[in-house]
């Protein structure tokens, strides 16, 4: 498991303020964060080249698939998951031919359901860049409820379930459902037990309030033997 205290004077108060629950501390979370990403990448970038063929892999939230990609040239079997209607045709088109890569038109969350996936002001005439920001619990000034689609979500119990063999890594970037979702995890030994590596975004420089939150997870991931996760990445 990857090391992330503090190392430098900056980092350690950093790491103190980050706990206040106001501007200060939220300032600082996103300082901290910023340093603690460059570690993660190179964290991830070390698991991709313990995984190979015969493993499992997971891409939740692929988007037009950058990601999908890099986990594909493993070898690995790789199931990714993206529910933007649009954003999947693009997908599509992009890993059409990597025979390892398995496409579900799908959100993935705590639990199932039909859910509404709204998109950035703008999505249509800038997708590259705002395709990246579409969301299922991000209803601000951002969004454009004449975007918005409906979606299917699956849950992310479903979605071990369905994988033949014990999971060698799940990268999860869904724009802020990941919260739920490691709350569900936190009291599911039985889900843990399922994967070996979870690498995840999470998304408090878009909702502060929950910056909090995620101090509180990361502590508790830590603390965990097995499986290695991550909440530093990207």
């Amino acid at each position: 498991m990857a090391d992330y205290k503090p190392r430098t004077l900056a980092e350690k108060a950093l790491d103190r303020l980050q706990h206040l629950d106001n501007r200060i501390g939220h300032s600082a979370a996103r300082k901290l964060g910023r340093r603690y990403r460059k570690r993660a990448a190179h964290d991830f970038a070390e698991r991709l080249r313990t995984i190979g063929p015969g493993d499992i892999v997971f891409d939740l939230g692929a988007n037009v698939g950058e990601v999908t990609r890099q986990l594909a040239k493993t070898g690995a079997t790789v199931h990714a998951y993206e529910p933007d209607p649009v954003t999947f045709v693009h997908l599509e088109t992009n890993l059409r031919g990597l025979p390892n890569v398995v496409l579900h038109p799908q959100a993935v969350g705590a639990e199932r359901g039909k859910v509404k996936l709204m998109r950035s002001k703008g999505f249509l005439s800038d997708f590259g860049r705002l395709s990246l920001a579409s969301t299922i619990v991000f209803d601000t000034a951002r969004v454009d409820p004449a975007l918005a689609v409906e979606v299917e979500m699956v849950s992310f119990r479903d979605v071990l379930a369905q994988a033949d063999g014990r999971v060698a890594l799940v990268k999860m970037d869904i724009e802020g459902a990941e919260l739920q979702i490691l709350d569900m995890l936190s009291g599911a030994p039985d889900l843990l037990a399922r994967f070996d590596t979870m690498f995840v975004e999470t998304h408090q420089y878009l909702r502060p309030s929950d910056t909090r939150h995620v101090l509180r997870l990361r502590e508790w991931a830590a603390s965990l033997a097995q499986p290695d996760i991550n909440l530093h990445w990207h």
